[in-house]
């Protein structure tokens, strides 16, 4: 064999080897991916900063924060802090404005107690209804609208005195969107017939909030679309806040539609001890304020926590968000 046919051979030889890295590369990538998924719950942990008793929603410590996942499970969550590292590329960073409570219905003086709604967000399958309902406490299940990924969501709310829809709206940046998800720019028509399927689906519906959502909240012109089409069938938004620049309040008081949103999350990070701190920092604002919304997740972590709460809760009165 010439000089020149053993040099074509070795660089034959090596682009094949080069290839089959490449590919055991790729496959182990795809093993290693999957694997991890399937314990998705156990094994997520968001970091966030740490907040005080009286902070309901601050960015001071927004160049801390850290995303360890990107998982669909911490969708708000994640979406928050994604939008709120957004907004640290741009020159000026404003505060946040403190936004007021609405008031709560009024009530006889001595009837008057703090008030705890907890929104369980993201619920799609039976397993997750029947941990959540074990627990027998008025908490409130925010669904997922039916879709082929989880189609009897509507068969789970029809057996609830009071649930929430939880609307995908278009993220800033989030990988894993939900089938039919509304988007900033969708039509007039597309966004009326997605409240209209909604609607077909779970006839009884009252209480909406956003699932992801970061850039669709931050909209002027999508957000007041949206509010008028959920306005005419009495279904009140929810804003779970997961970008500073939500225009929900704005396009509300517009429209002469009352203005609610969550004040925490409890479950940024899966530890029960600290989801415990979450909840006793929603009491806390609850006696401040007379009443507080607190969103959670259906995770192992969250639910023990939740099953613990009974002892902390003292004046306050855990109540569905009908209630607040």
């Amino acid at each position: 064999m010439s000089k020149k046919q053993q040099t074509e051979q070795k660089i034959i030889l090596s682009i094949i080897a080069v290839t089959l890295l490449s590919l055991a590369s790729t496959l182990f990538y795809i093993i290693d991916d999957s694997i991890s998924n399937d314990d998705i719950h156990d094994q997520i942990e968001i970091v966030e900063p740490s907040y005080s008793e009286d902070e309901i929603y601050q960015e001071e410590n927004i160049s801390n924060i850290d995303i360890a996942s990107n998982s669909q499970y911490l969708s708000e969550i994640q979406d928050l802090y994604n939008s709120l590292k957004e907004d640290l590329k741009d020159d000026e960073i404003e505060e946040i404005e403190e936004i007021p409570p609405s008031p709560p219905p009024p009530k006889e003086p001595e009837q008057e107690r703090p008030k705890l709604a907890i929104i369980i967000d993201d619920v799609a399958y039976d397993y997750q209804v029947k941990n959540i309902k074990a627990l027998h406490l008025p908490l409130t299940i925010s669904f997922f609208p039916a879709d082929i990924n989880h189609p009897n969501t509507p068969k789970y709310a029809k057996n609830e005195e009071v649930f929430m829809i939880h609307f995908p709206l278009e993220a800033i940046h989030f990988p894993r969107e939900e089938i039919d998800t509304l988007h900033v720019g969708d039509s007039r028509k597309r966004i009326a017939k997605r409240v209209r399927q909604i609607v077909r689906q779970f006839p009884s519906l009252r209480y909406t909030n956003n699932h992801t959502g970061s850039k669709f909240t931050a909209d002027y012109r999508s957000m007041k679309i949206l509010l008028e089409n959920l306005h005419r069938y009495n279904i009140q938004f929810i804003d779970s806040l997961t970008t500073s620049k939500s225009v929900v309040k704005r396009v509300s008081k517009e429209l002469g539609l009352r203005y609610i949103r969550r004040d925490i999350f409890l479950d940024n990070k899966l530890d029960v001890k600290y989801i415990t701190g979450q909840i006793r920092k929603a009491i806390a604002i609850a006696k401040k304020r007379g009443y507080a919304i607190a969103i959670g997740h259906p995770h192992k972590a969250t639910l023990k926590a939740l099953s613990q709460i009974r002892p902390l809760l003292g004046d306050v009165k855990l109540v569905r968000i009908d209630e607040i």
